[in-house]
């Protein structure tokens, strides 16, 4: 599914030959007939989200984006469709994204974020509720052609032939996918800071700007790193997730609890790390006034003040333990 045709675009080519590393792009999903999710035409060579099992359910929105300067390889999981399979369960989609930094691959798989980390914020009571990017791949993928393909992986080359095109449907996966990525729009904001190490929920949108510009440091400007969405963990567990890494920002996007709600803090996984700021944990904020979330409701306001506390918390423990 990496390529279109045997030969690949002339642009996949000129990305190939700049950086070693073709662009490819890989869809899982399940159908109406099976609730077996496996991915259609070939799957990425290597499972590298599987690092982060203990930190996140990959059944819940996912994301996890590791750059290593000339390359880049990211995953998204837990995008919600309005397909179901036969017992009326919801089907999901997962992504997977490789290719050369500073490509239009790396562009491509930043506005794939960009609509997966806005769609977190509408997350609500019911996690049932299919978002924007989940729109888009049905619309790209509609079940009659999701089926196809399946049965094109499960009976081999005599099912080989989708009911809306001429075209085998497993060679048309990544256009529809790139079809789908293109008609979001390019969400946002995207805020610009030096910070190497932060954390920040889901529900603040000043943390998810600041993660989107972080992403936006590794995909386009080549920077190693990592940015982490994930929906287990807690600041706990921040030293174990940067750990190797020379940079590393983490959105905690559980559905509940006090991480989910926490205001962007500049805090290093492992004391001591060069370049990592010193002192206590620093909040960050987004650099105009204008872009922070309206309202002061008593719930936002009951958050804000949990993480004051457990800020200064953290502070004295770290005071304690030095003296």
């Amino acid at each position: 599914m990496g390529r279109r045709g045997e030969g690949g675009s002339q642009d996949a080519q000129g990305e190939r030959a700049a950086s070693g590393i073709a662009p490819a792009t890989y869809l899982m999903t399940a159908g109406l007939a099976s609730d077996d999710y496996r991915f259609l035409g070939r799957a990425p060579r290597e499972a590298f989200w599987r690092k982060y099992a203990e930190y996140t359910s990959f059944e819940r929105p996912t994301a996890i984006l590791l750059s290593r300067g000339d390359s880049f390889r990211m995953y998204l999981s837990g995008i919600l469709s309005a397909r179901r399979d036969r017992t009326k369960t919801p089907l999901r989609y997962t992504l997977v994204f490789e290719g050369p930094s500073r490509s239009d691959a790396a562009r491509s798989a930043l506005r794939a974020l960009s609509a997966f980390v806005c769609d977190l914020a509408e997350l609500g009571p019911s996690p049932l509720t299919v978002e924007a990017f989940g729109r888009a791949l049905d619309a790209a993928l509609p079940e009659p052609f999701v089926e196809s393909a399946l049965a094109a992986m499960r009976d081999g080359p005599a099912s080989d032939r989708g009911p809306l095109s001429d075209k085998s449907p497993l060679l048309e996966l990544e256009d529809r996918v790139a079809r789908a990525i293109a008609s979001l729009p390019r969400s946002g904001p995207f805020h610009t800071s030096d910070a190497r190490f932060f954390s920040g929920g889901r529900a603040s949108l000043a943390a998810r700007s600041q993660l989107l510009g972080f992403a936006q440091r590794l995909l386009e400007d080549g920077e190693p790193g990592a940015a982490l969405v994930v929906n287990l963990a807690s600041r706990d567990h921040l030293e174990s997730l940067g750990a190797g890494e020379p940079s590393c920002a983490v959105l905690f996007a559980g559905e509940a609890g006090e991480d989910a709600h926490s205001e962007p803090l500049e805090q290093p996984p492992k004391k001591g790390l060069p370049g990592s700021p010193k002192g206590r944990p620093r909040a960050m904020q987004l650099a105009r006034a204008e872009q922070a979330e309206p309202g002061w409701s008593i719930p936002r306001l009951s958050h804000l003040l949990l993480g004051a506390l457990r800020t200064v918390r953290d502070w004295f423990r770290g005071t304690r333990a030095s003296s």
